[in-house]
């Protein structure tokens, strides 16, 4: 039997009106300017029908239409109804209220009929009209549109009495198109139907957040600005009332302002806020170190690292303390994770900078070291700059001593390193105590713990000496890179780089030495297992090779952390898998050497180059000699400095690793893997009994899921913007405009390493799987060619007589090493991987930049 709901009564009905129904029905309790009304629910017809169709269980359809009456109790019922409405007016609005109507995802707006202005002679008519709109095929058409699975509609009917509007419209309390916190209200005169139906714009207004009214879109205003202000209070009173911003329509009768129908805006969740803060997201050079998605653990051991040894480092550059506590959002936000991904929070670094002197020059330094692309606007970096600026003669002072403290440490750096190297090797030996064993596999939680915390004060905290060293070898490598410009005329590049290289003395080129020396020892039959072996038939033919085994051995000890992607804690080392330390040593000795031109010999030949444009200025030959010699020895410390970075990664790696096993055995996780999907503080809280959930395995279960998406879906964008919320509503799409061009057969990248080579290109996307195949072709190198590197690219180098790279810096770990090693590299090319396919010849010429597939000329005729 039909059934009438009142709208004061409506809270022990809530699921059976439809959202409309429930919301006005709570406006109107809360105290709302709502028309009183009732709800008609659970409707029962006689049909008359002719040639029936299905269309669900619960209802059969004429061809041409349904022809159905409401039954003469029910109809009675519903006129009483409509006469206990206290209103002079004997019109009334009937309105539909479905289920999913008004909901807190989807609107459903427009999709179902309502009636103004309906008689009680005209009631059933509307009634039956509501009803059977449920069953629209444009409502069956918007559920696929929105992706949700399509059901029938249970339909309820709010029926109120009509207001005879002289104004009526809609209001948002957020725009619903740009997202901007501003309310816009748009109107027309008379009812408000038409603008509902689209069948006039009316006039717009938008008033911001302050009560201020922006914008109209008529001169000759129909509403007042107290009318726009008392709208705008309505609108935002129901947002606070529903606690989320909504759509609301209204009317002004005899100068009285009614509240009509509220839903929320169900658009808001895909827009950013435009006017929130905005970020830029870079992740030049660190792909280097964090390559792909990387795991909760890794990025909050990092953002810890970033956030302590940052701050140290302006406080040795003579940063005051009030400053760097000031600027504490700064040092805490210099990275992101974005998708699983690290980023560099950008503008951060710059802000950084600016608080030392000279920062437009050093932030062009700053770009060229880190890789990135593309300039910062001029009009931030003046923001930024006036932010920092010395606003009084305490500030001015402050500033002077950042100069002084700046040229203390560069006379003091040596001894600085020095002392970094104590404390690092201090820290990294495990030394039996009267109540600690060395080996670490037999400590107790609280002693891991401990020891971590140990790290993170005796190292983290004491992180000085590599980021001075990176400071000032940013400083000279750019002002080398101008004065080989400007003095020398070099416009590739190519002399600044040969310049750097063959520095010697670089811990990172010596991993491939000792393979190499390794290798010169297996005989044919040695080489075959180490290629083709597993694990366990090398381990127990090195049982037999004591002289190789001790090296290999040694190997290990020193260089075992170095692995592909060795920054991410949850990166597999030698010691996990040296399966894959013998399949490069066995290639090693397979590949005959690529002929290419003495490092030692370019360096000389571009020393007497530059010289030579020097000839007869004798103080600029003294500033350039000067700058040289320090650009090569801070390239050289900063690459062995990272060494020790290896290190201490390595030992966290370690102890994190120990404490997964141990919370494997007392079963709070399923293995000891599962620790990398918890961040430090979790677990650190967990031990220390201030963990705010104890559920362990359900929070690695949750992370796993969520992370395994973000290995499927596409990547982010190399270089990015977000306004507001970071992960609400923005897209992640890269705002670079890429140079690939399919067709062509000439490319122009960035020289990294001087040499030229021809060679067959090998794609690289997997390191890992590329180093465990047995190639068809292991006597042979190739031109590798990869979105990215890391510094476990050392394993790769025995297959490869060049580098082509899509993103990268001249001073990343892989350029260096290849200077060092005389490979040719080339970087900065956009879409390489995409150009070029498996097998495909090239030559490149690590000197220019250039790459030609070889259909083309020679590149010796294009070299100008």
């Amino acid at each position: 039997m039909t059934k009438i709901i009142w709208l004061q009564d409506i809270e022990e009905h809530q699921n059976e009106v439809g959202g409309k129904a429930k919301a006005i029905a709570q406006l109107l309790q809360a105290g709302f300017s709502v028309p009183n009304g009732f709800v008609v629910t659970d409707l029962s017809f006689d049909i008359e029908l002719k040639q029936l169709v299905t269309i669900n269980s619960t209802i059969q359809k004429e061809k041409d239409g349904v022809i159905c009456k409401l039954r003469a109790e029910d109809k009675l019922f519903l006129e009483k109804a409509f006469h206990k409405l206290e209103s002079n007016n004997k019109f009334v609005a009937i309105r539909s209220s479905a289920t999913s109507e008004d909901g807190q995802l989807l609107s459903f707006a427009g999709q179902f009929k309502s009636f103004l202005n309906v008689s009680s002679q005209n009631i059933e008519d509307a009634v039956i009209e509501v009803w059977k709109s449920a069953q629209n095929k444009s409502v069956s058409s918007y559920q696929k549109a929105q992706k949700i699975q399509s059901s029938s509609q249970s339909m309820a009917i709010l029926i109120q009495p009509m207001i005879v509007a002289e104004l009526a419209g809609v209001a948002f309390s957020v725009d619903p198109i740009s997202g901007q916190r501003n309310v816009v209200i748009n109107v027309v005169e008379g009812l408000g139907d038409r603008l509902m139906s689209g069948e006039v714009t009316g006039q717009s207004y938008t008033v911001n957040r302050f009560g201020q009214v922006t914008s109209r879109s008529a001169e000759d205003a129909i509403l007042s600005d107290e009318q726009l202000l008392r709208i705008t209070e309505l609108v935002r009173q129901v947002e606070r009332y529903f606690g989320q911003p909504q759509d609301i329509e209204w009317a002004i009768a005899d100068n009285k302002l009614y509240l009509l129908q509220a839903r929320p805006i169900t658009t808001l969740k895909d827009l950013p806020d435009p006017d929130g803060v905005f970020q830029l997201w870079d992740n030049s050079n660190i792909v280097e170190s964090y390559s792909g998605v990387t795991t909760p653990l890794t990025f909050s051991f990092a953002r810890k690292a970033y956030t302590k040894v940052y701050q140290q480092f302006c406080r040795f550059m003579g940063v005051s303390k009030p400053q760097v506590l000031q600027n504490q959002a700064i040092f805490r936000n210099m990275i992101g994770f974005i998708q699983g991904r690290i980023y560099y929070n950008l503008l951060n670094w710059y802000r950084i900078l600016a608080m030392l002197p000279a920062a437009k020059i050093n932030a062009h330094f700053m770009e060229q070291m880190m890789g990135v692309k593309e300039e910062l606007p001029e009009d931030i970096i003046a923001e930024i700059q006036a932010s920092t600026q010395p606003k009084n003669w305490r500030e001015d002072w402050q500033a002077r001593k950042v100069i002084f403290s700046l040229i203390l440490n560069f006379l003091t750096l040596e001894r600085r390193i020095k002392k970094y190297y104590q404390r690092v090797n201090e820290a990294l030996v495990l030394r039996e105590t009267e109540t600690t064993p060395s080996n670490m596999n037999l400590w107790r939680v609280d002693e891991l713990v401990a020891y971590y915390r140990s790290v993170e004060t005796n190292l983290l905290a004491h992180w000085d000496a590599p980021l001075i060293n990176d400071f000032f070898a940013m400083i000279f490598y750019g002002l080398l890179h101008r004065l080989t410009e400007k003095w020398c005329g070099d416009q590739t590049d190519s002399l600044h780089n040969a310049l750097i290289s063959a520095e010697g003395d670089v811990i990172s080129a010596e991993p491939l030495i000792l393979m190499r020396k390794m290798a010169s020892e297996l005989n044919e039959e040695d080489v075959k297992l180490l290629a083709q072996g597993n694990l366990r038939e090398i381990k127990r033919w090195l049982q037999t090779q004591p002289n190789f085994a001790r090296q290999y051995q040694a190997y290990l000890e020193k260089f075992g952390d170095r692995c592909l992607a060795e920054l991410k804690l949850e990166s597999p080392t030698l010691h996990d898998q040296p399966l894959l330390l013998f399949r490069s040593i066995s290639q090693i000795s397979q590949v005959a050497p690529v002929e290419k031109e003495s490092n030692n010999q370019l360096r000389q030949d571009a020393e007497k180059k530059a010289f030579i444009a020097l000839k007869k200025k004798p103080l600029k030959q003294i500033i350039f000699r000067w700058i040289l010699n320090n650009t090569r020895r801070l390239i050289r410390n900063r690459e062995n400095l990272r060494f020790e970075r290896t290190r201490v990664f390595g030992l966290a790696r370690r102890i994190f690793m120990q404490l997964g096993r141990q919370l494997a055995q007392v079963q709070k996780l399923n293995t000891a893997e599962d620790i990398f999907y918890l961040e430090v503080e979790e677990i650190m809280s967990f031990f220390g009994g201030t963990s705010t959930c104890q559920n362990l395995q359900g929070l690695v279960d949750l992370r796993r899921v969520e992370f395994q998406k973000y290995k499927i879906e596409s990547a982010p964008g190399d270089r990015f913007s977000t306004k507001g919320m970071v992960y609400q509503g923005n897209q992640f799409q890269s705002i670079q405009i890429s140079d690939f061009q399919e067709m062509t057969t000439f490319r122009q990248g960035k020289s990294c390493a001087v040499g030229r080579v021809k060679g067959q290109v090998c794609i690289v996307r997997d390191p890992q799987k590329f180093l465990q195949q047995n190639r068809q072709n292991s006597d042979y190198s190739y031109i590798l060619v990869a979105e990215s590197t890391d510094p476990g690219w050392i394993l790769l180098f025995p297959h490869a007589m060049g580098l082509l790279v899509e993103r990268g810096s001249v001073l990343s770990h892989v350029a260096i090493v290849c200077r060092e090693l005389g490979l040719p590299m080339i970087t900065d090319l956009s879409g390489i991987t995409q150009w070029l396919n498996d097998g495909d010849w090239v030559e490149i010429d690590g000197s220019t930049g250039k790459i030609y597939k070889l259909e083309t000329e020679a590149i010796a005729d294009h070299t100008s």
